[in-house]
């Protein structure tokens, strides 16, 4: 063997090396062997890495051959990260400190390879790190900076998920929030915080403790971060600029923010209920309908937009309305979402159709094909490359959908130059520098219709045009907004400036001054413990406003309605938890690392101060949850700060918020 693998001949050496891998002992001999062989030459050490990489298991006599490769960051990656996972592997409580030793000295950075990285991730979410939890919480609480990381990240990581037994929670908890207050621990925990990608679910803590450094910066060095255009925003402080935020049209609760106009009806007259809410679902049906006489209508959005991304997720269900006929066959399956419109209120009373762009939405009749996010144009044309056209109606390339499955239908628009029709993320339509003029807007309001006139912006609307069809989303990302990279509300996907949007940070010396409120925010002060009163207020009304979303047990429901179990937007910051209670919260957020993208209905306008607060202090307090109660006084508080509020939160302008009154991170104590 010793010849062998010393042979120049590198297909030789890789011959007997192949023959030793995945034997599942090797011999006294050949372990003997070995540490000459590694010692020899570099070659001779990337052998007998390879060789170790190989074998279903490492025992002792081994282990300092295997730490010494697992560590070496000259040879290749895959085979550092099965040394590593070997090291894992190793069960007896001897070699934990061995593999504790190894793991923190490749705790991923942006340089680490990649199978390094999985060995590591692999390692710190294993299950049998809940046996060796006395060792981490000891590590946590009194090793060296890159211990402390390493513990912080194997313990956030048996937390997690909101099914993390009650047991194991009671112990890891108040290790993790002592670590808040820590000088000498805060700084591991936020980066394994951030290593094992759980800035979500700590985010109130993160930007408090950001928040908390920015300050001391700023008080050391004495100067104000400033700029011509205002001063400059501090990290946490900014909404990621590359994320999405998608505006929720409708709210999947009612119809809030929309105005309806049928023909022949006044302004917001729902003709035979026609627009209606259920299910979650936004819905146009006529069952109460007897007769059809060309009554079509709208429903439209409360404000026009100008450079966006309209998105509509529909399905077509049902028979045409009674009363169509063959006149109208041509409206089967038929809807639209109407952009660049004219308003609701400018509609004249017997007017059809209004003054749009209609992304018209068929579906398939089984029989040939039907294409979906057309274009049609009452009242308008556009041009096709530099030809105007001015037909009624162009087709686009998509492909048709037969029967009631979901579609999803985005427009691109880009103010009075390109418009694009999108289908399942395929662009299917492209035309541009749309303007007034044509036919099929009949009976409009005088001086509405100018021919020629460029259509730069308009309302969003969609259609009740004899067919019934359900919506379960209705979205929209600007794309008009604070393009100045200083600002707290830079997007880097905006292609339409909006200066007078862009908001800036507190001066430096603003920040100074909250320091010491900050500071305090991280002390954990004690509790106030909630009465009985309270908690038997609070779990009558979960009953009865919470628990259909989020169950009994606080379970919460797959991908819609997140767990309160655990949560920290429950146990968090109390401002952010009174402000979704009493105003609701649409989008996606994550909580225990899966995401949820339920409508949150708001109960401020149903529940007065003192039963908001009961809720919001039984729902902290139980369910394996210990926090402070909250009072009416607190919601009345919060309430008034943002008495102008009408929409529901999203998650980041939760996340911008840095409260004014009250403080900003709430603790969550110890049991």
């Amino acid at each position: 063997m010793v010849v062998a693998i010393q042979a120049a001949d590198q297909s030789r050496r890789q011959d007997v090396i192949d023959a030793l891998l995945g034997a599942s002992q090797l011999s006294p001999a050949a372990i003997a062997l070995l540490p000459t062989l590694d010692a020899q030459s570099a070659a001779l050490h990337s052998a007998v890495a390879q060789l170790l990489a190989g074998q279903t298991a490492v025992g002792e006599q081994l282990l300092p051959l295997v730490r010494k490769g697992a560590v070496d960051s000259t040879l290749d990656a895959e085979i550092q990260g099965r040394l590593l996972n070997a090291v894992a592997q190793i069960s007896d409580s001897s070699a934990r400190t061995e593999a504790a030793a190894l793991f923190v000295r490749v705790t991923p950075s942006r340089t680490t390879p990649s199978a390094v990285e999985a060995a590591w991730r692999r390692y710190v979410s294993d299950r049998r790190r809940t046996q060796e939890l006395d060792y981490w919480i000891r590590l946590a609480r009194s090793g060296n900076p890159a211990e402390r990381t390493l513990a912080f990240s194997v313990l956030t990581q048996l937390v997690r998920s909101p099914r993390a037994p009650q047991a194991l929670r009671e112990r890891v908890q108040p290790v993790i929030e002592a670590a808040w207050s820590d000088p000498a621990a805060a700084p591991s925990l936020v980066q394994a915080i951030r290593v094992v990608k759980l800035e979500n679910q700590y985010g109130d803590r993160l930007a408090t403790y950001d928040q908390l450094t920015t300050a001391k910066i700023l008080e050391q060095n004495l100067k104000p971060a400033m700029t011509k255009r205002g001063p400059v925003a501090s990290r946490s402080d900014r909404a990621d600029p590359d994320r999405k935020d998608w505006m929720q049209l409708f709210n999947s609760r009612d119809l809030t923010d929309w105005d309806i106009k049928f023909k022949g009806h006044p302004l917001n007259d729902n003709f035979n209920d026609t627009f209606r809410v259920e299910n979650g679902l936004l819905e146009v049906r006529y069952d109460k309908w007897t007769t059809f006489n060309g009554e079509f209508g709208h429903i439209f959005y409360k404000r026009p937009f100008s450079y966006y991304i309209v998105a509509a997720e529909y399905r077509f269900v049902g028979e045409q309305v009674t009363g169509a006929g063959p006149r109208n066959s041509w409206a089967i399956r038929n809807n639209g979402i109407m952009i660049h419109s004219q308003s609701a209120e400018s509609m004249g009373l017997d007017q059809d159709f209004p003054i749009s762009l209609e992304v018209q939405l068929l579906g398939g009749l089984g029989k040939g094909p039907r294409p979906t996010a057309n274009l049609c144009t009452p009242g308008t044309n556009v041009y096709f490359g530099d030809t105007l056209i001015t037909r009624h109606c162009t087709n686009s390339t998509s492909r048709t959908y037969d029967g009631d499955q979901w579609v999803r239908v985005e427009a691109l628009v880009l103010g009075d130059s390109v418009i694009k029709h999108i289908v399942n993320g395929d662009t299917v339509l492209t035309y541009r520098r749309p303007e007034m003029g044509g036919g099929s807007a009949n009976n409009t309001n005088p001086g509405v219709l100018q021919p020629g006139r460029k259509l730069v912006g308009g309302f969003i609307a969609l259609q009740a045009e004899t067919a019934p069809i359900d919506f379960r989303k209705v979205e929209l990302l600007e794309l008009r907004g604070c393009m100045d990279q200083k600002a707290l509300n830079y997007k880097s996907y905006y292609v339409e400036s909006d200066p007078s949007a862009c908001r800036y940070e507190a001066r430096a010396a603003d920040v100074q001054r909250s320091a010491v409120a900050l500071s305090d925010s991280m002390a954990c002060p004690a509790p106030a413990p909630p009465t009985r009163a309270q908690l038997q207020d609070g779990r009558r009304l979960y009953g009865t406003t919470c628990a259909a979303c989020h169950q009994a047990a606080a379970q919460g429901l797959p991908d819609k309605y997140p767990p309160l179990a655990g949560s920290e937007w429950v146990t968090g910051n109390e401002r952010r938890l009174l402000r979704v209670m009493l105003h609701g919260l649409t989008g996606d957020i994550d909580v225990g690392g899966d995401t949820y993208n339920g409508a949150m209905p708001g109960w401020g306008a149903i529940l007065k101060d003192a039963g908001i607060a009961a809720v919001a202090t039984y729902v902290r307090n139980s369910f394996g949850n210990r926090a402070s109660a909250i009072g009416p006084a607190t919601v009345a508080r919060v309430r008034q700060d943002f008495a102008a509020r009408k929409q529901p939160w999203t998650r980041d302008e939760l996340a911008q918020d840095v409260a004014a009154k009250g403080r900003l991170a709430p603790c969550v104590p110890a049991r």
